[in-house]
């Protein structure tokens, strides 16, 4: 008896940890298969704020959004904040915000008021309002005072009524789901091409002069951006930088911030050498000869601005 009870306990155990590891399993394909996108992640209970205001946009400029957001929506891509998804034009990007980071659920809500957790779960309720706030407010500039060089075209950080039609949406796995976008936060850009995408195609054409005088462009464009009192925040920069409509520009806004230290000539050559030496390296292991006009751009940098070489990318 005492046998048949202790294999019974064997096989539940088994079956047990056989349920956990299939599930832990399917959760993982899923994410694999899904990039974890989905209709409820770039969704999250929502209010006014009127710090988010942008001012209303002309009769012929909601038309144009309007025809934008006819479109399908496919997804591409997913960043660090946000979900990237191409129009069916190939000209514009929708990016959707990752709310799991920034949205606080009921059931925290709610746990926030019991002793023992009250004070962590205030605290991660604070930080993700905070990193909202920055990432809101980086999309904000970037849409104020940057459409040029970021190609944010509209920005969405309020709840609206007057977006007059769904949206169309497809995720990774080609299904379609229909969205209301006056509920959900969004910005929308002209679609660019990142750095390391656009240096690959120079290396993989052998077009050395194409990229150096990308990379003028780049340190042309980092350089004036610096000195509007714009600061990326984020310390790996070059991967949120690319080219829109064959000029350098920047394609991830949400680091966007206003500082008046990068102005200082020191701070900004000191964070250029630093942010970018990763870049050299991937230069140095790709595009060889492209590299002694990076040691160049620097050089030229720390010289003063008056050295500086404005080169210009044409594509």
């Amino acid at each position: 008896m005492s046998i048949f009870r202790n294999s019974w306990l064997r096989l539940r155990y088994i079956l047990v940890l056989g349920i956990l590891l299939c599930c832990y399993g399917g959760g993982r394909a899923y994410f694999h298969y899904t990039d974890g996108f989905s209709v409820s992640g770039i969704s999250a209970p929502w209010t006014y704020d009127a710090r988010w205001e942008v001012g209303s946009l002309s009769e012929a400029k909601r038309a144009d959004l309007r025809d934008i957001l006819s479109q399908k929506f496919y997804y591409l891509a997913k960043g660090t904040q946000s979900y990237v998804l191409a129009s069916e034009d190939g000209r514009y990007v929708i990016k959707f915000f990752k709310q799991k980071h920034l949205r606080f659920p009921r059931w925290m809500e709610t746990a926030s008021s019991f002793p023992l957790v009250g004070d962590s779960l205030k605290r991660k309720r604070q930080r993700r309002s905070s990193k909202r706030d920055k990432i809101f407010a980086g999309c904000k500039l970037a849409y104020e005072t940057m459409q040029k060089d970021s190609g944010v075209a509209y920005v969405h950080l309020n709840p609206s009524d007057w977006l007059d039609r769904e949206l169309t949406i497809v995720d990774k796995l080609g299904l379609e789901h229909t969205i209301d976008p006056n509920a959900i936060a969004f910005y929308i850009q002209r679609r660019g091409e990142s750095v390391h995408v656009a240096f690959q195609r120079f290396s993989q054409e052998e077009d050395f002069d194409g990229a150096k005088a990308a990379l003028r462009d780049l340190f042309s464009y980092l350089e004036e951006r610096s000195e509007r009192g714009i600061l990326d925040r984020d310390p790996n920069y070059i991967n949120n930088l690319g080219f829109i409509d064959a000029k350098a520009g920047t394609l991830d806004v949400g680091n966007l911030t206003m500082d008046p230290m990068i102005k200082n000539r020191v701070e900004y050559s000191r964070r250029m050498i630093d942010h970018t030496a990763g870049f050299r390296g991937w230069l140095e292991s790709q595009l060889p000869p492209v590299v002694e006009e990076y040691d160049a751009q620097i050089r030229r940098l720390e010289r003063g601005p008056q050295t500086l070489n404005q080169g210009t990318y044409h594509g």
